[in-house]
């Protein structure tokens, strides 16, 4: 696998949606291509960093429902 199709599919790699036939080959590249390991990497981190502010926003919503306006 070259680096134009990994880095084409890295996206659906990182949320678990690329074909499973797919994975170990991605694995094996990533683990031996610095630029595409560094590409993933970043992937990962923004995909964690979206996580995290979808549960901060659902928690800010929460409270706010909870919290009853002044009057």
């Amino acid at each position: 696998m070259d680096c134009a199709t990994v880095q084409s599919l890295l996206f659906e790699y990182v949320r678990g949606s690329v074909r499973r036939t797919l994975v170990p080959q991605m694995a094996r590249h990533i683990d031996k291509c610095p630029r595409c390991k560094r590409v993933h990497d970043g992937f990962r981190a923004l995909s964690r960093q979206n996580a995290i502010i979808e549960w901060l926003e659902t928690r800010r919503k929460e409270v706010r429902r909870d919290i009853p306006l002044a009057a």
